[in-house]
């Protein structure tokens, strides 16, 4: 029976039996085949990955945020300057009367400077003394020396009488207005204060041990100390006003250099012995002369 339908088959050109399904099974694998390449369905992902911007938010946001980069070498940010320009704005303290010291707010810490006659010393060992103008007295509790300077004030040698100018802040202790440890800017010494002018050039000039204004700068020279730890270096101009008494007063340092150097070229000026004082009009004249000390290594 098995032979009579090869036969049939054969005469009619079907496969024989036994070979359809390997060649159906074969054509099978020739369609998958063919379809595999254009198939989407093995990696739905890959197509919509780039199009979604929502896997990495922050690459979009990251340029947008300069406070995360750090400022280049040299570049200050615009919310950093405000600091370093402000010290440049400060004031220097200026010259105010007793009057308007004295209505400064309690919380006004501006410095100003003062300038009057010592009506009376409290304490000659600290330094607490009344100064007067002719709008007031207040008080100066602890006044210091010349800035960077440490003499007490003992020994800086204030008297009732001598004319003072001193810089430091308004303070109040209980019902009390007060200067606080107020810097001496400079002094005159004994009654010979700022009701007489200063001349900036007498008839006569003032001498100094017989000599000029020369040979006190090799004077002073000649006693300059080296402050201990400072390096700095240059030359410190001190205006100072022989007096009609011949004494050395209202020292102040026109030129700066270091505070170290300036309170030294203060001490060594105020140590000056008396002068013979200049005339003006055949009359002793208090006389305003200038004093280089040079300072170097």
């Amino acid at each position: 029976m098995r032979r009579i339908l090869i036969l049939l088959a054969l005469a009619l050109g079907l496969p024989a039996l036994g070979q359809a399904p390997l060649q159906q099974a074969g054509d099978l694998q020739q369609v998958a085949v063919g379809l595999q390449p254009v198939a989407p369905c093995p990696q739905p992902a890959v197509p919509l990955q780039p199009v979604d911007p929502s896997p990495q938010p922050a690459v979009h946001l990251q340029p947008v945020a300069p406070s995360l980069q750090p400022a280049a070498p040299g570049f200050q940010p615009v919310g950093q300057t405000a600091p370093v320009l402000q010290p440049s704005g400060q004031a220097q303290p200026r010259l105010i009367p007793v009057r308007d010291f004295l209505r400064m707010g309690d919380d006004d810490t501006t410095r100003v400077i003062l300038r009057g006659v010592v009506e009376s010393i409290r304490n000659p060992e600290s330094g607490n003394l009344y100064l007067k103008d002719a709008t007031g007295k207040v008080l100066l509790y602890r006044m210091l020396d010349y800035e960077g300077g440490s003499r007490s004030f003992r020994s800086i040698g204030v008297l009732v009488g001598d004319t003072l100018a001193v810089c430091g802040c308004r303070s109040l202790y209980g019902s009390t207005i007060e200067m606080k440890n107020g810097h001496l800017v400079y002094y005159a010494k004994g009654p010979d204060h700022d009701k007489i002018a200063e001349r900036q050039k007498a008839e006569k000039m003032p001498r100094f041990k017989g000599g000029t204004v020369k040979d006190f700068e090799k004077w002073v020279a000649s006693r300059v100390q080296y402050p201990a730890g400072c390096s700095a270096q240059g030359t410190v101009v001190v205006k100072f006003v022989v007096g009609r008494n011949g004494k050395v007063q209202e020292i102040q340092v026109v030129d700066k250099v270091h505070p170290l150097l300036d309170a030294e070229a203060v001490r060594v000026v105020a140590s000056s012995p008396k002068w013979k004082p200049g005339k003006y009009n055949g009359q002793p004249s208090r006389t305003v002369l200038y004093v280089p000390v040079e300072f170097k290594r």
